[in-house]
């Protein structure tokens, strides 16, 4: 039957004082506290009741690290998939039996440390060429700047990934992977839009001005088609009234039909190159138009 707690502190206690060592008194008392504590444990784990093991295990740590101690919190939690807490774990419990000279313990913490960083999935964030001070997280703690672009021992399961970096944005994504797998999240900022070329309503120069000029022009064929009209009607007039007539009246005409249609053929071709700039600030592969002359106007053909 195994002695009550109480009952081994009265024990560790009278023979301290028997001995006049308090020190030896103390530290005999602990380690039997953190041996009981392991023992419960270790119990709790054998039932599968890790979530009462833990803290059993973390209070005889508090009290007094021992290698068994840390081996059993490694074991629970490496149970619960909390394989980098239980690498630490491992990694404590082998040099605290190294330190102790706890052979038996250190034997089988290394068989598990082994184990265990085979079952460590690592996560690789790799960022774009030109990125400078990046500030990458992994489930919203900061990766350490040596750490980018390597592989990180991360737990099993979904991970949230986040980077943000000066003058690029920023890109966030989530990633699942499991033990003994590698990920590599390839950072993609989003693209800056393009700034526009020149005029206020964003329009390339060239088009504007190539525009304006189409439009001037155009109204100017306008104008000088309203007034040969003018002209050739009042010659008209003039004409019924008399014998003769004024042949100065018919070159007006004929000189404002000619100004008319030279003014239509240049809008036309500022218009045709106006699109054209358009078109080629776009990024269009290719641009064509053909301006010329049929019965009663010009017209404008392209393909943009």
């Amino acid at each position: 039957m195994r002695r009550p707690i109480p009952l081994l502190w009265g024990l560790a206690m009278a023979l301290a004082g028997a001995l006049g060592a308090p020190a030896v008194e103390a530290r005999d008392t602990e380690l039997s506290v953190v041996k009981e504590l392991v023992r419960e444990g270790l119990t709790q784990a054998k039932k599968g009741r890790c979530d009462e093991a833990v803290p059993v295990f973390e209070q005889a740590i508090a009290i007094r690290p021992t290698g068994d101690a840390y081996m059993g919190l490694g074991d629970c939690v490496a149970k619960k998939g909390e394989l980098l807490r239980a690498l630490d774990a491992y990694e404590r419990a082998e040099d605290t039996a190294r330190k102790d000279k706890d052979q038996p313990t250190l034997r089988a913490v290394v068989a598990k440390l082994s184990n265990v960083r085979e079952l460590v999935p690592r996560l690789s964030v790799v960022l774009p060429a030109g990125v400078t001070d990046p500030k990458v997280s992994v489930d919203g703690k900061p990766m350490p700047p040596g750490a980018v672009d390597r592989l990180v021992p991360v737990d099993p399961g979904e991970h949230a990934v986040e980077v943000v970096a000066a003058g690029r944005g920023s890109f966030s994504t989530r990633v699942r992977v499991g033990e003994r797998e590698v990920a590599t999240v390839n950072v993609v900022f989003p693209e800056a839009p393009r700034p526009a070329s020149g005029g206020p309503t964003g329009l390339p120069v060239g088009t504007l001005v190539a525009g304006g000029a189409a439009v001037t022009l155009l109204l100017g064929g306008v104008v000088s088609f309203v007034a040969a009209g003018n002209v050739a009607s009042d010659g008209e007039e003039a004409c019924a009234t008399r014998r003769a007539c004024s042949e100065t009246t018919a070159d007006t005409v004929h000189s404002l039909d000619a100004a008319t249609l030279g003014l239509w053929i240049a809008g036309g071709v500022s218009a045709g190159v106006a699109v054209g700039f358009w078109a080629l600030e776009d990024g269009e592969a290719s641009a064509s138009a053909t301006v010329g002359l049929a019965p009663g106007g010009v017209f404008l053909r392209g393909t943009y």
